[in-house]
């Protein structure tokens, strides 16, 4: 038995302003359901019945044109919700919650979340330099740039050109360089050599180079060079040179020698070799474990900051 009220508004009794309601107290067998119709021509404005595929409510919400355009389904699958914003066709949003992980449990419309509008998304950076640079004797930057981060996380600073060497026989002919934060220092791991020895012939060479380092960084503008610091009687140009800078919000696994110290470059003059036997077998298979174990701490981490979130949101924080 379907029953119909019509409610007045107060504002006027012209027929445009009243709005029709009607109650069906036993939908499809399933309880009861009510309509909001619009006056002018009938259609449907707001929907709320059971659901007839199982249990729990429906509620939906149309447009002008009589088209379901929002739509809450308390039980689609699995006893959980699906959310619908849109007709269902392209520009519609689904909120998915029987879906736990993944693409599927929120699927918007193609594009639509541009760069700006995530927060830490990676990006990069970078600066050329097609003149040649004659290089000093000293430790100094070559070619810098700077990025903007847009959270804490590491960038990735890649660095080649090619150095021009004007040779003398007799003299040797040498070179540090490497990728720094730091315009006048090396890090001891980037304080990669080139060099001719004395009794090279006489002569131009074209030696290319590249260098390259991951750093962490913390929120804000940070500044990256290339550095070198070339013999007392060396003739160097460096040409051709690019640095680029690739910001990551995340690792996935280890990042060996995070903290790089500054301001310990070896002299170009005093040169101490330094070796370490190649990786066993048995320590390869320990950095492996080492770096999966640390990415399983990293996804917990970022599971318990999210349910904590979640339990402020909806005041659960105190319940098990």
């Amino acid at each position: 038995m379907r029953k119909t009220f019509t409610l007045i508004f107060a504002l006027s009794t012209a027929a445009a302003a009243y709005a029709q309601v009607e109650i069906n107290p036993d939908y499809e067998e399933k309880g009861g359901e009510i309509l909001l119709l619009a006056p002018e021509n009938g259609y449907k404005n707001i929907v709320l019945q059971p659901d007839i595929a199982g249990t729990g409510g429906y509620f939906s919400v149309y447009d002008g044109n009589g088209h379901e355009s929002f739509s809450v389904d308390g039980s689609n699958s699995l006893n959980k919700s699906k959310v619908r914003i849109g007709d269902g066709g392209q520009g519609s949003s689904f909120f998915n919650t029987y879906v736990p992980s993944g693409n599927g449990s929120v699927v918007l419309p193609i594009n639509s979340i541009s760069s700006p509008e995530i927060d830490n998304e990676p990006g990069v950076a970078m600066n050329n330099e097609n003149y040649s640079i004659n290089l000093k004797n000293d430790t100094h930057p070559v070619l810098s740039r700077t990025i903007n981060n847009p959270s804490d996380g590491y960038v990735l600073v890649l660095a080649s050109g090619r150095f021009e060497v004007n040779h003398a026989l007799g003299t040797k002919s040498e070179i540090s360089f490497g990728v720094s934060t730091d315009s006048t220092s090396l890090p001891p791991a980037q304080d990669l050599d080139l060099s001719l020895p004395p009794n090279s012939p006489s002569g131009i060479y074209y030696l290319p180079f590249s260098s390259h380092s991951i750093f962490p960084v913390s929120e804000g503008v940070e500044t990256f060079y290339l550095v070198s610091d070339k013999g007392a009687l060396s003739d160097i140009d460096a040409a051709d040179i690019t640095i680029s800078c690739i910001f990551f919000p995340t690792k996935y696994g280890t990042v060996s020698g995070e903290v790089e110290v500054l301001g310990q470059s070896e002299n170009t003059d005093d040169k101490t070799k330094k070796s370490k036997n190649a990786l066993s077998i048995a320590e390869a298979k320990t950095e492996s474990e080492d770096s999966l174990a640390q990415n399983q701490a990293r996804m917990q981490k970022e599971i318990d900051e999210l349910k904590a979130a979640l339990a402020e949101i909806t005041g659960k924080g105190n319940q098990p």
